[in-house]
């Protein structure tokens, strides 16, 4: 058995002693509903067939495994979740290596290999889920900028922003950071507004594998908050139609990109960032078949990271040919906008930055048995890296996920 084969086995082998642990503190009496556990592997095969960095194929890994107690079912704690989720990531750099692109290719590519607690939190509800209000490791990008059309597609910046994933430590795959969220949900289930505070910098940067909650003295907090409408909504039924804006900052400051004070020190920034998006079904037809879209703008101050904005949109026709009504078409569209600041830097070391880096990509999810899903996916990159130097990249691959 390979060295990976066997950290994979040892880590399942710990999540099911965790999970039997969880289980044994449950009342024999309590429904069995108290205890929910699922599971997902994805595997993404990539292969870089023109332009970008340097052609060949890469293999990438991720194990997701998730507990949820309820424990209101199991004690009688009305309103009150516990939550785990753990994650094993293996592979190649097929972005770092191949790509070079500023925004990435696939969502499960990290810069190292890990099994990591990405989540381990408790949230408590009023008033019939309300209010509520949670504690712990927590990926900000689970409940912030989500965009649910836009799950189809593999490219990171389809999840959280790309101009917030590049400042100093976002809470977000696969590192998490310990803060706070509360949230509070109308009584028709139409409008939220939520907002959260966590570590500045999640985990321990000197310590890039496993799960680390280190409170540095430079860290300073991320803080964000955001609102939204799902017209339409009920409370029987949440709604696909969703407007939301948010706005985001770190309290803590950082290198500016270029500008230096009278000493020739570089100017201390605080990296702040706000955003706005919409989605929804566009068209429902025969046979299950739907229409939906979405379109997301984010835009960062443009002192302290590469990009100065991004705009992601897509769309996603489901059921395209009537006899398989789980299956998903989709194309989306991501266009980076780097700063003037980034291209100034850039150009001053030699190497010439473009003023934006653009993917399209096309995806179509096949699910030909329940808890198997094959996705065929073609990508094509303008100006990867910003870098002037680098040809547009044409990228196919597959992606295989198994769901338990």
């Amino acid at each position: 058995m390979s060295t990976a084969a066997k950290r994979v086995a040892s880590f399942c082998a710990s999540v099911g002693l965790c999970a039997g642990a969880v289980a044994q503190t449950v009342p024999a009496d309590a429904p069995s509903a108290a205890v929910a556990f699922e599971g997902v592997y994805k595997i993404d095969l990539a292969n870089l067939v023109d332009g970008g960095l340097q052609h060949g194929g890469s293999v990438m890994g991720h194990l997701d495994l998730k507990l949820t107690l309820d424990l209101d079912k199991a004690w009688g704690w009305s309103g009150t979740t516990v939550f785990f989720n753990l994650l094993h990531d293996h592979g190649d750099k097929f972005n770092r290596d191949r790509v070079g692109s500023l925004t990435g290719v696939s969502n499960i590519e990290v810069p190292v290999e890990t099994e990591r607690l990405f989540q381990a939190w408790i949230q408590k509800e009023w008033q019939d889920g309300q209010y509520s209000l949670l504690v712990g490791l927590y990926p900000i990008d689970s409940e912030f900028q989500v965009l649910e059309t836009a799950s189809l597609f593999i490219h990171p910046s389809h999840g959280a922003t790309g101009d917030l994933s590049l400042t100093r430590g976002p809470s977000i795959f696969n590192n998490p950071a310990f803060g706070v969220r509360g949230k509070w949900v109308s009584s028709d289930q139409r409008s939220y507004l939520q907002a959260a505070v966590l570590d500045g910098i999640p985990g321990d940067p000197n310590q890039p594998k496993g799960t680390h909650i280190v409170w540095g003295p430079n860290d300073g907090t991320m803080g964000m908050v955001e609102m939204g409408w799902r017209p339409g909504a009920t409370p029987e039924q949440s709604s696909e139609t969703k407007f939301a804006v948010g706005v985001w900052g770190y309290s803590a400051r950082v290198d500016d990109l270029r500008d230096v004070d009278a000493l020739g020190m570089p100017v201390q920034r605080r990296s702040t960032g706000a955003y706005a998006l919409a989605e929804g079904k566009l068209w429902r037809g025969d046979a299950g078949r739907s229409l939906s879209g979405f379109v997301r703008y984010g835009a960062t101050d443009g002192d302290s990271t590469p990009l100065r904005a991004i705009v992601n949109t897509g769309l996603a026709l489901k059921a395209p040919f009537g006899t398989r009504p789980d299956d998903v078409l989709g194309l989306a569209y991501s266009h980076a906008i780097v700063s003037d600041k980034y291209r100034a830097v850039q150009d001053a070391a030699g190497q010439p930055a473009t003023p934006f880096e653009s993917v399209w990509e096309l995806s179509y999810r096949i699910q030909p048995m329940q808890g198997l899903a094959v996705q065929p996916i073609a990508q094509w990159f303008a100006n990867p890296g910003a870098n002037q130097s680098v040809r547009e990249a044409t990228v196919l691959g597959v992606r295989l996920e198994v769901s338990f």
